[in-house]
């Protein structure tokens, strides 16, 4: 299990931890280099089949993404006990502003988001999971 703190880290990986520290805590990441459209920079990141960790120009993490909500714990409590409305009622509170859309919602000021996917029951009724979580440093989304 990780320990996620929102705005923070996500296990043992923390925003602003250097990368060559991330780099010890994994013997499997893969770097991945890219400029996204409509940005000028070249954004560097690290993954596995777990995590995808992005760094700032001074290659400090600036971003974590978790591909595995169900090894989250937060404050003590496994992420499998939230559902998608549960956790968002609860953020709701500390980010009156939190953006949403049909995949997710995010908050800047909290540094925190989650990507949702759909899925069906037997009887064909709809509900969203948690897919991936996001902790961010403060503003990532503006």
């Amino acid at each position: 299990m990780y320990e996620l703190k929102i705005g923070r880290s996500i296990g043992k990986v923390a925003l602003g931890m250097k990368r060559c520290e991330v780099q010890q805590l994994f013997d499997d990441l893969t770097e991945d280099r890219e400029i996204p459209f409509g940005c000028e920079q070249e954004i560097v990141s690290d993954s596995n089949s777990e995590f995808v960790i992005s760094y700032n120009g001074d290659e400090c993490v600036d971003f974590i993404l978790c591909m595995v909500p169900d090894k989250l714990e937060l404050q003590g409590e496994s992420l499998k006990d939230y559902t998608v409305w549960s956790l968002y009622t609860r953020l709701k509170e500390l980010d009156p502003d939190m953006e949403t859309d049909s995949e997710g919602f995010i908050s800047n000021l909290l540094g925190f988001g989650i990507s949702t996917e759909t899925c069906y029951d037997e009887e064909e009724r709809a509900y969203d999971l948690i897919q991936s979580v996001q902790v961010a440093v403060k503003d990532y989304w503006k």
